[in-house]
């Protein structure tokens, strides 16, 4: 069947819509061997959401047949976002939902993402009572593309970090989250090291916005937040770690390719 995307076009669909909850119903029932979550029931509640990016939802191209959506949960009104906001868990999301005005915390679950028909869109419109908020939908964006593309450490060297590094830097980072880019770092080996006598060689580049760092009170704080950086990463064992702050503008787009993201971009979302 020939993919009515003008039509879909029309109707309003585009990454971040979200279907009607009779819609979702429907969807579920017809799609229910395509998803498996305990938490999707018959008399659920839930509402799927657009997933897949707006371009390939509109494309001319009779090659994207399917796109991706996924249901959000909503929450009991005393649950609250904690560490699951603007995208710092890859696996869970929590954002609020305005629905009929009124703002309802929803919960995504990733594993339960799955693909609809495309054409079913040209029958069917986005729910006009519901939508992300403006200010959620870069956290929304940013927690899709993290299933993908995300740090990877080596096993030994995550085990010589511990778990509480993460915690610390988020903290340290968070202070001066307005005037920070990315956290961005450089590993050498990639590999798995089984002698904890060898040191894992790590370079990390606070890359700030060059603008910030032209004020004098900012830089002070933000070489503050990099020395911090430096003294948790230097404490580990078997971790030997340089940091450096750099301004956005002095980093050519070659050089930014050859570290990778450490990750904390919803901080500055």
């Amino acid at each position: 069947m020939q993919i009515d995307h003008e039509r879909i076009h029309q109707n309003g669909w585009r990454q971040d819509r979200i279907f009607s909850i009779a819609d979702t119903k429907q969807l579920l029932q017809t799609y229910k061997a395509q998803w498996q979550s305990p938490k999707l029931e018959p008399n659920s509640r839930a509402r799927l959401v657009m997933a897949s990016h707006s371009c390939d939802v509109v494309a001319q191209s009779g090659l994207e047949i399917r796109c991706d959506v996924i249901p959000a949960f909503p929450l009991p009104s005393d649950a609250r976002i904690e560490m699951y906001g603007r995208g710092r868990d890859p696996r869970r999301l929590r954002l609020p939902i305005e629905v009929s005005g009124s703002a309802i915390l929803h919960e995504l679950i990733a594993p339960t993402r799955f693909a609809i028909d495309r054409n079913c869109l040209a029958e069917l419109d986005p729910d006009a009572t519901a939508a992300i908020t403006e200010e959620e939908l870069a956290g929304f964006e940013l927690w899709l593309a993290s299933r993908y593309r995300r740090r990877e450490f080596p096993h030994a060297f995550d085990r010589r970090l511990g778990t509480n590094s993460h915690k610390r830097i988020r903290k340290a980072l968070a202070k001066e989250a307005d005037h920070i880019q990315h956290l961005l770092y450089s590993l050498s080996p990639q590999s798995e090291l089984l002698d904890d006598s060898v040191d894992y060689q790590l370079r990390v580049v606070l890359l700030a916005k060059s603008s910030s760092l032209s004020d004098t009170s900012i830089l002070g704080s933000l070489e503050k937040v990099k020395d911090r950086i430096e003294d948790i990463l230097c404490d580990k064992p078997g971790i030997k770690a340089q940091v450096h702050l750099v301004g956005d503008e002095k980093m050519t787009y070659a050089q930014f390719h050859t570290f990778a993201q450490w990750g904390f971009e919803e901080l500055s979302c």
